[in-house]
């Protein structure tokens, strides 16, 4: 088992009236980081700005000062009211997986996992506040490991992704990712897999 560094903290219930807020976040984050990827290299580029801004909004729930500053104008809101909306939009998307009919009436499938942590190096010291925060809005905590041995730590965070999405995912960190010098390493991994409203002829 993975030692964690957990609060004792429940889950907030969701508020709903916090979703669009995080949605309209989630589309100014989307469409500067798509702006920037085109810049910095152009051609088809697929990514999640809910992954990414999920995975980003747990971290900046331990930064203060400037670095909290500097988060929350790349995250386009501030980051402690993000996680409220966040934590009610992950509550509802939770809710859609299963059998579901389109409009024409056909019956389909939607599945959906979802894996957010944290990994932090063991014997670091993470703050209460912090640790609350995690358990209160991403129903999470701070996964620890010794990053002393990259290879072990690696082999750890893939096992927990391929866990928690039930194998789709077998390997999300390559061989070298992780280095003797990592202290935190964000992980963040959607499986969708959905047929369309409108199937194409």
């Amino acid at each position: 088992a993975v030692e964690t560094a957990r609060s004792g903290v429940a889950r907030a219930a969701a508020d709903p009236s916090t979703i669009p807020a995080a949605v309209a976040s989630m589309t100014a984050f989307g469409g500067a980081l798509w702006r920037q990827l085109m810049t910095d290299a152009p051609g088809n580029s697929v990514f999640s700005a809910y992954s990414l801004l999920m995975a980003f909004d747990m971290v900046r729930q331990g930064a203060k000062g400037t670095t909290a500053a500097e988060m929350d104008k790349a995250l386009t809101t501030d980051g402690a009211r993000l996680a409220v909306g966040l934590n009610a939009l992950a509550q509802e998307l939770a809710r859609r997986p299963g059998e579901r009919k389109n409009a024409n009436g056909d019956t389909g499938q939607i599945v959906w996992h979802e894996a957010n942590s944290l990994w932090g190096q063991k014997g670091l010291t993470w703050e209460a506040p912090f640790l609350d925060t995690l358990a209160s809005q991403f129903g999470t905590g701070m996964r620890l490991v010794d990053y002393a041995d990259p290879e072990k730590a690696r082999t750890l965070i893939n096992a927990w992704v391929a866990e928690a999405s039930k194998t789709l995912i077998p390997e999300l960190l390559g061989k070298d990712f992780l280095s003797k010098e990592s202290r935190l390493t964000l992980v963040n991994a959607i499986y969708l897999k959905a047929d369309w409203e409108l199937k194409f002829p």
